[in-house]
């Protein structure tokens, strides 16, 4: 991509010089111009739909979705509406399932969608944290064989332990709906004091206790007997 925008700065200057001295060879340079510039424009988008997924665990889930998704936007002439909620700590499978989904369904929507509206939302629920990406696109028909990238979200939803929903229709848009349970951590276990089980302390504390009983019963029964040997 580099070199053509190298080619299309040197039209664009070739077109300047020519402007009036030749202007059917300006208009010529121009129009390279305009074909090097789509060329450019389709191989940008190209690579923005290819990124891979950022360090999450550095800029957070939302804020480094909410980049890719103006990023994108921009790169299609399309505004990107981006809303999240504060969210929780999510495991590691579960960030980059979100981010692939919403990445996947952006490009749907942007490449092949032909949607001039869409919106990406981050929310959470006391049990779940949900993405939703909705557009006014063609649509399409949700049990119609083909690819658009389906099977992937399916898979990374499942990866997640989350529950995927797409509701489209042709003409009437589409909206991609992930929902990911929030996993509680693990109970940690009281530990207990180097030694023999608590049951077990437990019993012999009893034991102890009924020996202690036995020996003052010993004990008053042989004071009793040395009294009446005297008597």
């Amino acid at each position: 991509m580099s070199q053509k925008l190298f080619s299309l700065r040197a039209r664009a200057r070739a077109a300047a010089v020519l402007a009036g001295r030749d202007a059917g060879r300006a208009a010529a340079e121009m129009e390279a111009v305009a074909a090097l510039g789509a060329e450019a424009h389709a191989e940008l988008r190209a690579v923005i739909d290819g990124l891979a997924p950022p360090d999450l665990g550095e800029s957070g889930l939302a804020e480094s979705l909410r980049r890719y998704a103006v990023l994108a936007g921009r790169a299609h002439g399309v505004t990107v509406r981006f809303t999240a909620a504060e969210l929780p700590a999510l495991g590691e499978d579960q960030d980059p399932a979100l981010y692939r989904v919403a990445q996947e369904a952006l490009h749907n929507a942007l490449r092949h969608a032909g949607a001039t509206r869409i919106g990406v939302t981050l929310s959470r629920t006391p049990r779940r944290v949900i993405l939703e990406v909705t557009d006014d696109g063609s649509g399409f028909a949700p049990g119609a064989p083909g690819g658009l990238g389906l099977a992937s979200m399916r898979g990374r939803a499942a990866s997640a332990g989350g529950t995927l929903t797409i509701r489209s229709a042709p003409g009437a848009g589409t909206t991609v709906r992930l929902a990911v349970p929030l996993r509680r951590p693990a109970r940690r276990q009281t530990s207990q004091p180097p030694g023999r089980p608590p049951g077990q302390q437990r019993d012999e504390r009893t034991s102890g206790r009924a020996a202690d009983a036995v020996g003052r019963a010993h004990g008053a029964a042989r004071a009793a007997g040395a009294g009446a040997a005297r008597a």
